[in-house]
């Protein structure tokens, strides 16, 4: 098995898969659209703090665990510390495809934490919990990539995961809403 990442994604290539950008793509908004459904059904605690971790668990799979660990063994795509700290660089760039898909990515990667979030802890109900914590997450993502010369540490991925946090966010509170009213109805 072969995997190449750019980015926040990956070509995967072994045998019979073959994952590429147009996949993963469908899968993420597959799993954005669908999967906040099921999970705002779900009241269980335990449940719901499995998936948090879970999820936590796969961002930093994708954006961390993939790049290092290629084929079994530990290996750096670079030898040099890659850091952009000037915001929003990718949007002067935004005509090439990689960096359109490596924006819409990273996004959609953070939906679905943006969702579980407050679903899972009632604590952190609160867009600015939830912005917080993405973007600390994040933050910590881009600083082990830095540190571990595995990947370009950018202020362009912080800001695109919040995005994507706050968009899960939104969704949750939507269809939290519209529970809220259709139960008040049903009384």
């Amino acid at each position: 098995m072969i995997i190449h990442c750019t980015g926040a994604f990956c070509v995967i290539r072994g045998g019979n898969m073959h994952f590429n950008i147009y996949y993963q793509l469908l899968v993420a908004v597959l799993f954005c659209a669908l999967a906040p459904p099921c999970l705002s059904f779900i009241h269980k605690r335990s449940i719901l703090h499995l998936l948090a971790i879970i999820c936590i668990t796969g961002i930093l799979f994708i954006t961390i665990g993939v790049r290092i660990f290629r084929l079994g063994t530990i290996t750096q795509t670079q030898n040099t510390h890659q850091i952009i700290l000037s915001p929003f660089w990718s949007y002067r760039e935004f005509a090439r495809a990689d960096i359109r898909w490596q924006v819409y990515l990273n996004i959609l990667l953070f939906v679905p934490f943006g969702f579980i979030i407050p679903q899972s802890f009632l604590q952190c109900r609160r867009l600015w919990y939830v912005v917080i914590i993405s973007t600390g997450l994040s933050i910590l993502i881009e600083s082990v990539q830095y540190l571990l010369c595995i990947g370009l540490c950018e202020t362009d991925d912080v800001i695109h995961n919040t995005v994507g946090s706050i968009l899960g966010y939104s969704y949750w509170h939507l269809l939290s809403s519209l529970q809220a009213r259709f139960r008040g109805k049903k009384k």
